[in-house]
């Protein structure tokens, strides 16, 4: 039997880190944590694996995070996209708080012009005009698309399936890349303006669609003084899983690679938080050890999937000149 070709990605949220549970704060953050991209770098090496790092303001406004990240530019082994955080990210409009968190919820005007300040001091810092983004706390919606497509970006992956809040709701969106409307980024569109690249979410049944439905039916309210959530969880009858090592362990990933292969995916997106190489309590998996069991996960994630298909590492963009002519 033919190997199945597939593409495996590897994107980065570089951020700043602080305490989660606080304010959102537009300074008094820290930006250490980019410091082990270097030892992590070695470890991306070894798999062939090409990371995208998108990078949020204030890491580009650090001179030591950014010395980090030239060097890894100058091995050519990485992409530099833009992650917006708009609580840390200038101009300001007053305090920012939960809702103002999410980019969807802000004002055009206001998206726009903080595109504006971190597009331009990544050409500042890196010498490249980015062109793959990520909204910080996932979610897009046709306002950020088209600025996107403004300000020279061509690749999106703010798109998170299975997953909703009160702000936006990824439930129905596409699981492989496609070219994404700019009306409506979670439906395909016939214009090649952008192309999304989902990050990699699914369940341990072969049929993430109906797993799905089960699942949002045992999160209602109602139900959850019986806790069903974790009752599924335990048994093993239904898990979600996130092709992440913050989020789920390297065993559940294995099961969820197996089910994409059974499922004939092509593409297998992981992501984590530059913050995650460090001990910290954000990460829900690796919180202890976390630069060593990241990259014992991200080891054996690679190593479960190059034994079963033909494995090809590839940053987004250079995923996007592969996959376009084939994508939805």
């Amino acid at each position: 039997m033919r190997r199945p070709q597939v593409l495996f990605l590897l994107s980065i949220d570089t951020e700043e880190s602080w305490d989660w549970s606080g304010p959102f704060p537009e300074s008094s953050w820290c930006v250490e944590n980019v410091q082990q991209l270097r030892p992590f770098h070695q470890v991306c090496y070894d798999l062939g694996i090409r990371p995208t790092l998108f990078v949020d303001y204030p890491v580009a406004a650090d001179e030591k995070a950014v010395q980090v990240i030239r060097d890894l530019q100058r091995t050519g082994h990485y992409e530099i996209g833009a992650h917006l955080h708009p609580w840390c990210n200038p101009p300001y409009y007053g305090s920012p708080n939960e809702r103002d968190s999410h980019v969807v919820n802000l004002p055009t005007e206001q998206v726009d012009a903080k595109l504006s300040q971190l597009v331009r001091l990544l050409k500042e810092r890196f010498g490249v005009q980015p062109t793959s983004f990520r909204t910080g706390r996932w979610g897009i919606d046709g306002k950020v698309a088209r600025l996107l497509k403004k300000h020279g970006f061509s690749i999106d992956s703010s798109v998170y399936p299975f997953w909703q809040n009160e702000f936006f709701d990824c439930h129905d969106a596409h699981l492989e890349p496609f070219w994404a409307s700019l009306q409506d980024p979670q439906r395909p569109a016939v214009a090649k303006d952008i192309f999304e690249i989902p990050v990699s979410v699914g369940y341990n049944w072969r049929d993430f669609h109906r797993a799905n439905r089960w699942h949002r039916r045992i999160s209602s309210r109602g139900l959850s003084p019986l806790k069903p959530l974790a009752l599924a969880w335990f048994s093993h009858w239904l898990r979600k899983l996130y092709l992440s090592p913050e989020l789920t362990s390297a065993e559940d990933m294995l099961g969820l690679i197996d089910q994409m292969l059974a499922n004939g995916r092509r593409v297998f997106h992981m992501y984590l938080h530059s913050s995650s190489l460090i001990d910290n309590p954000n990460s829900l998996v690796a919180n202890h050890n976390a630069f060593h069991e990241t990259s014992r996960a991200l080891a054996a994630v690679l190593s479960h999937l190059k034994a079963k298909a033909d494995v090809q590492c590839r940053t987004l963009g250079e995923a996007r000149a592969q996959l376009q002519e084939l994508a939805v």
